[in-house]
């Protein structure tokens, strides 16, 4: 006998005697095989004996509704094949050869079908792998490891994860290991080494193709889990946020990314999910837990992982805008999501210029929504930034989109908190004839719903001269945009008026605009940017450059309005403000009419519009 042990040869054929003799699917002969495996004796025809065992729990299984001696063996012997497949998987898949690869794709259905079947017999025969044994459970073992399968067979080919995402067994088997508890009834996660938790990642890949997502928010839906689809993925950034420390931060926030980026993924695909994960509060909890995580560690220690922090930030950016803009905005600010962007911003190095540009993009995307009653009230709630903070975030790239943006703050705080003084929530009246010259509580068509009046006699006059022609497509067009979470309410547009008188008065140029000529304002930009139009100019429906309005059942409205601008008296004035999307495709833009009231332009009418852009965002 080699007293060093036995050669390679001798573990070749060892290892060929210990497959033949596991053919047979004698649980002994397995467990010896499983004890005995080295890398090299991966073979095919280990493959082959696996795949016909891992057949057999589920023809069983399939065959008898109730549990038998023969049912509970086939079980045990599935367990046990799937540990070996686990292991088998790990050290093939680099050489894979074409013949592999189709037995693989195969196979598919059976090894999914008898992951799910074997199930109960997870215990003392579940094979753990070192990332699986910081669970209790036997069943949260079982589910780590089986996704840790398919992960591995995933990464063979695309033919294969192609194959997999063909599969309703392949599809059916995630969606149960996602929606799984186990250790004290929590969701699983793998927070324990450097790498990201095998299921998430899985359910991240799956996820990440138009193919894979479509497939899987179909089936989800189908079997009515999508609540607790979106439940249990809020849930793992909850586990993250409270199991994060110095040893796990960088497997637990490539995690957090992937989760973040799936529940992105779903929200803009599925109106469904959408719903579910709204209902949940999903943006406050996941942009308070990145915050709560980035705290965890003082300045020196963040410094070293910042960069781990942008991708969160910039998915969180990004779910901002599924509808209902201006409520998501609210819900980032609530979780204290500017809080987070200045301590990111101040921790990724000034020469960094990709991640800092995301950040930027992230500060110029929410800089816009601060106008809007919802965002700026949750603003003022916040906590103001400290001194140090606010220095820290002045890198010389970044010190002006910061400074936009605390302007922004301080302008539209100090125009919400006169306005709930004065407590004017509906201070406009679509009346153009109105003489009104106090604020008032408005009423709306109750045919319509998208305009509204001061008094019932202004209601009345407006129905004569042009409401009449309009309600029944402004009808359509509100119902249209409330099922899509994009209407522009009342409430925001009194607010806007208030907004635009304050800018309006503080405008350098102001007193150079005349009765003749609109000035044009931007504000879906963090930084406003104005230009002039004359109202003599030939195709004012369309002034705007490269904008497109819908609602043509509005142009005799507004062309009766800035008609009269022609004979208009010296202290009326007439502008035009573009206001951040609501939810889709389309800016606000609002055309209104001020006067002068105490040596101060105040806004007398309104007329909101929706603006479709074909290029560039802006209008210089």
């Amino acid at each position: 006998m080699n007293p060093y042990g036995p050669t390679f040869a001798d573990r070749k054929e060892i290892a060929a005697e210990l497959v033949t003799k596991a053919a047979s699917g004698d649980i002994q002969d397995l467990k010896r095989l499983s004890q005995a495996l080295y890398e090299s004796d991966c073979s095919r025809a280990l493959l082959v004996v696996l795949f016909q065992h891992l057949n057999s729990p589920a023809d069983i299984m399939l065959r008898q509704r109730h549990a038998s001696s023969e049912a509970s063996l086939a079980l045990m012997r599935g367990e046990l094949c799937l540990g070996l497949l686990q292991r088998t998987l790990d050290h093939m898949v680099p050489s894979l050869k074409d013949p592999l690869v189709r037995l693989i794709i195969a196979n598919v259905d059976s090894v999914c079908l008898a992951m799910r079947q074997c199930l109960p017999a997870a215990g003392e025969t579940t094979s753990l792998s070192p990332r699986s044994i910081q669970f209790a459970s036997p069943k949260a073992r079982a589910h780590l490891r089986n996704c840790e399968i398919l992960a591995s067979a995933a990464e063979i080919q695309p033919s294969v994860f192609s194959a997999f995402l063909a599969s309703t067994e392949f599809i059916d088997t995630v969606i149960d290991i996602w929606l799984a508890e186990g250790d004290n009834a929590q969701f699983i996660i793998d927070l324990g080494t450097a790498r990201s938790c095998a299921i998430s990642a899985l359910v991240f890949k799956c996820l990440k193709g138009m193919t894979g997502r479509e497939a899987f928010i179909q089936r989800i839906g189908s079997r009515n889990v999508v609540l607790n689809f979106a439940f249990g993925l809020v849930k793992r950034v909850l586990i993250v946020r409270d199991g994060v420390n110095a040893i796990t931060v960088w497997g637990a926030l490539r995690s957090l990314e992937m989760l973040f980026a799936s529940c992105d993924f779903l929200c803009s695909s599925s109106t469904a999910f959408l719903a579910a994960f709204r209902n949940i509060g999903y943006l406050k909890q996941l942009s308070s837990a990145l915050d709560t995580i980035s705290r965890k560690f003082d300045d020196e220690d963040f410094l070293e992982i910042a960069q781990l922090f942008v991708s969160p930030v910039m998915c969180l950016t990004a779910m901002a805008v599924h509808r209902s803009v201006a409520q998501n905005w609210r819900d980032l600010v609530a979780g204290e999501y500017v809080k987070t962007l200045l301590r990111v911003t101040s921790a990724v190095p000034s020469g960094d210029k990709k991640l800092l540009g995301h950040l930027i993009d992230a500060v110029e995307s929410m800089g816009p929504y601060i106008i809007y009653p919802t965002v700026i009230s949750q603003c003022l709630e916040m906590k103001p930034p400290s001194p140090k903070e606010r220095e820290l975030s002045h890198q010389p790239s970044t010190a002006h989109i910061y400074d936009a943006l605390w302007e922004r703050i301080n302008h539209a705080g100090k125009v919400y908190k006169i306005a709930r003084i004065l407590k004017a929530e509906y201070d406009v009246c679509d009346n153009p004839s109105c003489n009104r010259t106090g604020s008032c509580r408005g009423q709306q068509c109750s045919g319509c719903s998208s305009v509204i009046y001061c008094s019932s006699k202004c209601q009345k006059q407006d129905w004569k001269e042009r409401h009449r022609a309009e309600c029944a497509h402004a009808k359509l067009e509100n119902s249209r945009r409330k099922s899509t979470q994009t209407l522009y309410d009342h409430t925001a547009r009194a607010f806007h008026a208030r907004i635009i008188d304050d800018f309006y008065n503080d405008y350098d140029g102001a007193e150079l605009f005349g009765p003749d000529s609109i000035p044009i304002f931007d504000f879906s930009n963090l930084e406003v940017m104005a230009r002039l139009h004359k109202l003599a100019d030939e195709g004012w429906w369309n002034r705007l450059q490269d904008m497109s309005f819908p609602q043509t059942y509005l142009k005799p409205r507004l062309s009766s309005l800035l008609k009269g601008a022609q004979t208009a008296q010296p202290d009326i004035r007439y502008a035009e403000f573009i206001l951040p999307r609501v939810g889709d495709e389309s800016d606000i833009c609002l055309t209104v009419t001020m006067k002068k009231v105490g040596g101060q332009y105040k806004t007398m009418y309104t007329v909101p519009r929706f603006a479709y852009r074909s290029g560039h965002r802006g209008i210089i």
